[in-house]
């Protein structure tokens, strides 16, 4: 478990820091390239885990997750298969389960993680705890997910994003702008 939230944590923490935008669409489903692991090492624990994620092969992040993945193999013999399923993970991960499928890690928007798969996710409050992850998570990307899960955190959420228009009223004040744009 603790080589599992290693993993999760490592590729939480990198993937924060590439890059957030594909340059050209790829298909919805392609498959990293392999991790070049010790054979030896490998075959010594066996293990191998499934990690569907949200990302195109081209993007930024999928590169990065597949540097993080082959690191994490080479250091402990375990392989993750990457399939890196696009934004239409979000439909195809809750049938994939449901119908049986091996899939033992994957991410989409924290939220849709959250709200539309809860029932296949662990919480992972003790292994966050015992990592001290949350010193280095944004508060309220935490606060969201217990929010949404009864105060359990099922989801490692390590990429913030907006979901509306912001906007800062004493700049509108100081504007002469009244009333928010309808617009």
């Amino acid at each position: 478990m603790k080589k599992l939230l290693a993993l999760l944590l490592a590729i939480a923490m990198v993937a924060t820091m590439a890059a957030c935008g594909a340059k050209e669409p790829a298909p919805a489903e392609t498959k990293a390239p392999a991790a070049e692991a010790p054979a030896e090492t490998v075959a010594k624990t066996g293990v191998e885990l499934t990690y569907w994620s949200m990302w195109n092969a081209t993007e930024g992040q999928a590169k990065v997750i597949t540097e993080a993945a082959q690191a994490y193999e080479a250091k402990t013999g375990v392989h993750i298969n990457l399939e890196f399923k696009g934004r239409d993970i979000r439909n195809l991960i809750g049938p994939a389960l449901d119908a049986g499928e091996k899939v033992d890690i994957f991410d989409t928007d924290y939220m849709v993680l959250v709200q539309q798969n809860g029932k296949y996710l662990a919480d992972l409050t003790d292994m966050v705890a015992a990592a001290d992850y949350e010193k280095h998570a944004l508060p309220n990307l935490i606060k969201n997910v217990r929010s949404w899960s009864d105060g359990k955190l099922l989801a490692i959420p390590y990429q913030p994003y907006t979901t509306g228009v912001w906007y800062n009223q004493d700049m509108f004040d100081a504007a002469g702008i009244t009333e928010a744009p309808t617009t």
